[in-house]
Formats: C-alpha cells, structure tokens, sequence
C-alpha cells in the first residue's frame, strides 16, 4: 500500500495515517447501518464521516499526483559524454559559450567520474597549462596515465611530451620515444611529428621544447 510512504511525506506517521483512514471508513459503515441514521445527529455524524473519508482519499490521489509528477520530470541525469562536450565548449569558448577554465575543470571531473577517457586526458592538459588552475605536471601526468590506462592515444603522446621536456619528471628521452612510438601505432599523427622532432634533436646540443 502507497498510503504510508506518501503520508511520510506529510510528516504524518505510518499508523496514524492508516488509523486515520481506517477510522473514517468505519465511521461510515457505522453510521449508514444505524438505526439511528434517521435523526437528525446521526445524519450529521455521518455527513462529516463521509467529507472525512473524502478528504483522505483527495488528499492520497493529490500526494500521488505530486510523486507522480516530481518522478516524470526528475532532472535528466547527463552521461559522461554529454558532460565532456560541456567541458569542451567551456574550455575552448564553442558553441554559443563563453570561456570558463573553472566550469571546464568541473565538466571535466563530472565526465571523468563518468568514464570519459576524453575528459581525463583534457584535465591533464588543463593542469599542463595552468588554465584556470596552478600548473601542476605531477596532477598533469595522474591524469594522462589515467587515460593511458583506458587506451587514450592522445594521453600517450602528453605523456611523451612531460618526458621529453622534463616537466614533472625527470627528462628521459627513452621513455619519451616508447610513448610517442606506443600514440603512433594507435594513429596519432601529432605523436609522429613529435617523435620526428625527438630524434632529430637527440644528442644535439640545441633544444627546443615541446
């Protein structure tokens, strides 16, 4: 029976609620087969019985109505997918938004919690840059390791990127390679300029950051 939670709504106990209706009903069935019924005090006894059971029962259809209504239009929860786009238009000021790093970290992390591999990766980025946030590689290569782990071609290469210029990390231009070589094989083209750009520069003097 519904009448105990939605009378839970109203503050009203689960007995009290019950006693309340079943009260009423035996009012009326008490009244209507008394001998009395007749006399004018029995008739008003039993009008008010009947305007009781009444009110209970309008009462129950209107909380149901109310449940029934607040459950149709329960806000629609996004899926990660969806909260990585917001993340992205905030990010990059697309589609009709305004740029927001602070909204686009939020999107993110909601995203992520979501299992976006896209929003785990761009967090890292986020970090990388400083935008919205302090620049922080050790949260930067969290993230792209993060992204790694659930097969982020794109994280393979960020992660090149940290070792090839040190940032976070001790420069390691061998760990660097296996991570761009690792984004090549998955398609990245960027992996491949960057893995161009790390053996044209090795064992030279001069270097230029990624």
């Amino acid at each position: 029976c519904a009448l105990p939670i939605y009378a839970d709504l109203y503050g009203m106990g689960k007995v009290r609620a019950e006693k309340c209706l079943i009260d009423a009903v035996r009012s009326v069935i008490s009244n209507n087969n008394s001998e009395t019924k007749s006399n004018s005090l029995g008739a008003n006894i039993s009008r008010k019985s009947v305007l009781t059971l009444i009110l209970a029962i309008l009462a129950i259809i209107l909380i149901c109505a109310i449940v029934f209504i607040l459950q149709k239009f329960k806000r629609h929860e996004l899926s990660g997918v969806e909260f990585y786009q917001m993340g992205y238009n905030c990010y990059y000021g697309v589609n009709g938004t305004d740029i927001n790093y602070d909204r686009a970290r939020i999107y993110y992390e909601q995203a992520a919690e979501k299992g976006s591999i896209e929003a785990l990766n761009n967090l890292g980025v986020l970090y990388y840059n400083g935008h919205g946030v302090a620049i922080d590689y050790r949260k930067s290569r969290m993230y792209f390791e993060q992204a790694v782990e659930k097969g982020s071609a794109e994280a393979l290469n960020n992660l090149g990127v940290l070792y090839y210029n040190g940032y976070g990390v001790e420069m390691d231009y061998r760990k660097s390679e296996m991570y761009f070589e690792q984004a090549v094989e998955k398609d990245s083209a960027v992996a491949k300029f960057n893995l161009g750009l790390l053996n044209y520069y090795r064992g030279k003097s001069e270097y230029i950051p990624i």
